[in-house]
């Protein structure tokens, strides 16, 4: 099939299949096995998923990996984009040739998610790999420069794929013959139902994409940036939101400076827009007018039921937000991040009077018992909010908003990290708020080894803690080792924990050990740890924890990392 339809690329195939037939990977030293077919069904898994360690090790050379993206179904996804093996290209053309192979014979690949790799190498047999892709659902691109026939010859492919239900163009270029296009594309899809697209060179076609979105009927999700409000004073793209039927959910981005894009025609729309369910806007900085358009806006609209404002930076106090929660009698959930709320008292009011919201997410500090106790009996006389997330609590007061979480009986419905600074206050916290979940010790100066003990020993009484972060400028002894690592491994409730601390191989031992008899940890971060000839301990810690599917190591060994990854594959 590859000699035939790609002579000029390709003219080598048969030599290549022998190649990689006949090459064993550097890690673990296995071959790939090229007879094994699709046996992928809705009532069981494909035999490849038995086979993935081998295959990522191959797909590492261009930096992407399978992995099981929903259960039973693959995904072609990128790594971390930073990551560039030092490879030759003969070994990239292999790797390509091997994604061709998967996409066209596997149909348990249901997504390609893609971040500035594979195709620059070789667009012909990408593009033919995706038309042979039978179970693809969901195609995403992140940064990428597709000029001229690549940029084209990918949007006729995409046009093909009966089947594709998200579509995702984020930091991407396309020509403009690509970009009409894809508008064409927009309005003939039936399938599609999430779409994605930015990049400031993309605002010359912004009308003709509208137009394209504008007939669409399939899309329900869509998420764009703020160059779309350029159009006509943003007046295009609040006509769009305002007659648009099928739209369930909207993400705007801000990418340009303050005031260049205008966002009162999306406000206006909200008004009367009665389909959208959740908004999501990310990095916008709104003056004080454009945030109580906003909220007003919001008052009026009773059918939105989640509204999110993502590292929003404010240049006032958000105390038009207090008169949302307020009033507003549809949001289920309101998340706002970045803004920090100083004023407690509008916001206490307004939790006293909502009775339709169950989740709100504030940047919220209370710095004083009054504020804690103003905020807690607001919680407290609300049936309908089930979880109030807020900031850092501060060490000094800690232990007062804790027994106000028991007197008011608010325990299981707030969450809040503990930061803490103070030696002396972490072993107060510890000792006498044993229901914390989320504690964070970062000390300014160097602690002795006595408080590290006496804290640390403290921890085995913490039977809630879900998330512990621990920085300390200084090398932790043995004594205190051992007595975190008793808690690691005796822990049932932890799920993430970052580790920054310098070590010496004894103390690194000791931890390893603990965590080696950890079952719950999912996320795990450790820095600045001495790993010297300790390479098969981490792995055989790392391989006990049988929940942990995030892993970060600071090391600036190479050796090292080269060798922990091949001790993992093995």
């Amino acid at each position: 099939h590859l000699t035939t339809n790609h002579p000029t690329s390709l003219d080598m195939a048969d030599r290549l299949y022998t190649d990689l037939r006949d090459t064993s990977s550097t890690l673990s030293f296995n071959y790939i096995n090229f007879k094994t077919p699709c046996t992928g069904t809705d009532a069981q898994r494909c035999g490849i998923f038995e086979e993935l360690t081998v295959w990522n090790e191959f797909l590492s050379i261009l930096c992407v990996e399978l992995k099981e993206v929903v259960p039973g179904k693959l995904g072609l996804v990128s790594l971390a984009p930073y990551y560039k093996p030092p490879i030759v290209d003969l070994q990239r053309h292999r790797a390509c040739v091997l994604i061709h192979w998967l996409l066209s014979r596997h149909h348990c690949i249901c997504s390609v998610e893609l971040w500035s790799t594979v195709i620059p190498r070789d667009p012909e047999l990408f593009c033919d790999a995706l038309r042979l892709c039978s179970g693809l659902k969901s195609l995403k691109f992140y940064v990428y420069h597709f000029f001229g026939r690549m940029s084209e010859d990918l949007m006729n492919v995409i046009a093909t794929l009966d089947g594709l239900e998200e579509l995702a163009f984020l930091a991407v270029t396309l020509s403009t013959e690509a970009l009409t296009r894809l508008s064409t594309f927009l309005k003939e899809t039936r399938t599609l139902k999430f779409f994605a697209i930015d990049n400031p060179t993309m605002a010359c076609r912004g009308l003709e994409l509208l137009d394209g979105l504008r007939s669409n009927t399939s899309i329900t999700a869509l998420c764009v940036d703020d160059h779309c409000l350029r159009l006509g004073d943003g007046l295009v793209f609040g006509e769009y939101l305002t007659e648009n039927l099928t739209l369930r959910s909207l993400t705007i981005r801000q990418v340009s400076k303050k005031g260049t894009c205008k966002m009162e025609p999306v406000f206006a729309a909200l008004e009367t827009n009665k389909t959208l369910e959740k908004l999501r806007l990310e990095s916008f900085v709104l003056d004080f007018a454009q945030g109580k358009h906003l909220a007003e806006a919001l008052i009026k609209n009773n059918t939105l039921r989640y509204l999110e404002l993502a590292e929003a930076y404010w240049s006032f106090e958000v105390a038009p937000f207090a008169e949302l929660i307020e009033r507003n009698t549809g949001l289920v959930e309101l998340v706002v991040t970045g803004a920090k709320v100083r004023n407690i008292a509008p916001f206490a009011a307004a939790i006293r009077a909502n009775q339709t919201l169950q989740k709100l997410v504030l940047n919220l500090s209370c710095k004083t018992v009054d504020d804690s106790k103003a905020l807690l009996s607001a919680l407290a006389s609300n049936c309908s909010l089930s979880e109030l997330v807020l900031g850092d609590i501060k060490d000094d007061i800690v232990k007062d908003f804790y027994a106000l979480l028991r007197e008011t009986g608010t325990e299981d419905r707030i969450r809040f990290r503990a930061k803490i600074r103070d030696p002396p206050l972490l072993v107060i916290a510890l000792k006498d708020c044993s229901r914390l979940s989320r504690i964070c010790y970062r000390p300014n100066e160097v602690v002795q080894p006595c408080v590290l003990q006496q804290a640390f020993g403290q921890l085995a009484a913490c039977r809630h803690v879900v998330e512990l972060t621990i920085f300390l400028e200084q090398e932790i002894d043995d004594a205190s080792a051992l007595l975190l690592a008793r808690f690691l491994a005796s822990t049932k409730t932890l799920k993430e924990v970052f580790l920054r601390f310098g070590t010496e191989a004894s103390s690194t031992r000791i931890l390893l050990e603990g965590l080696s008899c950890n079952k719950s940890i999912s996320k795990l971060s450790l820095m600045y740890w001495s790993f010297d000839r300790l390479e098969s301990e981490l792995a055989l810690a790392l391989q006990n924890i049988t929940t942990l599917n995030y892993l970060s190591l600071y090391s600036m060994d190479t050796l090292f990392v080269y060798s922990i990854v091949r001790d993992l594959a093995r």
